[in-house]
């Protein structure tokens, strides 16, 4: 009663008309720590929808059921590695909300399911790093080259933004290899891999970071003039900070009395696939504009293609920096 929401109609399935609004018991929560994951459980009558709000500070998570009130008498465990405490609220009649302190830096990433008619919120760590290794030794990082199938824009001499995403994307894989890092490639060549698919396979290889590589162009009536240059574009409130080093390591590396004169595009929150995904820090980066032809003959260039690829190293550097745990 307290929520309106708009829903595309083929995601959604009317049911008999009578039918009551769910009015589920939530029982009591246990806490589990496993290596680089902290899991909450919590048993509910039968699965109803759920909505996460993550702090953009990272200090709380809101976990809201709709259609649930509280019998939870006990919280097992309700502390862990990454969970400072865990608290659980009765919003109204029908809101049942968990909310979980979280270690500021703690964690990068976040899974729910439901397990049967159990709730299961994985709040995933950094996995900690050697003392005498590099920032990125250990790490897995899923490197996405965009377009295929469809060639994604097109430069004004014919070179198809598909394939400077796969040379830039080539060039990272061997940086990120250099560094110790298990890279996951969603494409190695013109093989053509849906959209969708591909948070998936970073999902599905247990990626710690996903890196999204694009190349840019207008629409028509837009100025080449003003909008041009290199973007970074995040989404979850996790990403921010990644996006954020990644976009100054690229303001540090170009612009004007550099070896490549681009301008700052800026920084986005952008609502898309690539970037959508809550499991691990996701960025998508535009290194530059596919139909200025300065830009254009850039991307042909290997030195521009490594340039853009330490930037991106850098960034992940100062990131992973701040969030992996040093053991002895």
């Amino acid at each position: 009663k307290t929520k309106s929401v708009w829903v595309n109609q083929n995601q959604v399935k009317l049911l008999p008309e009578g039918t009551q609004p769910n009015n589920i018991v939530a029982g009591n929560i246990s806490l589990e720590t496993i290596p680089n994951s902290t899991l909450i459980r919590l048993p509910l009558e039968g699965k109803i929808p759920f909505q996460i709000e993550p702090d953009v500070e990272g200090k709380f998570i809101d976990i809201s059921f709709f259609g649930a009130f509280s019998n939870t008498d006990w919280i097992t465990n309700g502390v862990g590695a990454k969970v400072k405490q865990i608290r659980w609220f009765q919003d109204d009649e029908e809101t049942y909300r968990l909310r979980l302190f979280t270690v500021p830096n703690g964690w990068w990433g976040y899974d729910a399911r439901y397990e049967g008619n159990q709730f299961v919120f994985e709040l995933k760590s950094p996995p900690p790093i050697s003392a005498a290794g590099s920032q990125l030794a250990g790490l897995t990082i899923a490197v996405d080259p965009g377009h295929s199938a469809d060639t994604g824009a097109i430069g004004p001499t014919g070179y198809a933004e598909k394939d400077a995403n796969l040379a830039l994307a080539l060039n990272l894989k061997e940086k990120l290899l250099a560094k110790g890092v298990k890279v996951i490639m969603t494409r190695s060549g013109n093989e053509n891999v849906a959209l969708n698919e591909r948070p998936l396979i970073a999902q599905q290889s247990k990626a710690d970071i996903l890196i999204s590589i694009h190349n840019n162009a207008l629409g028509y009536g837009q100025n080449p003039l003003i909008k041009r240059g290199f973007g970074v574009y995040y989404y979850t409130p996790m990403s921010l900070p990644l996006a954020k080093e990644i976009h100054t390591a690229y303001t540090e590396t170009f612009g004007v009395g550099k070896e490549f004169n681009l301008k700052d595009d800026g920084l986005y929150y952008a609502n898309l696939a690539l970037t959508r995904a809550p499991q691990m820090p996701s960025v998508l980066i535009e290194s530059a504009y596919m139909i200025v032809p300065e830009e254009e003959a850039y991307l042909k260039r290997e030195g521009f293609r490594s340039a853009c690829a330490n930037a991106i190293i850098t960034g992940i550097e100062r990131y992973v920096q701040t969030m992996r745990p040093k053991t002895p």
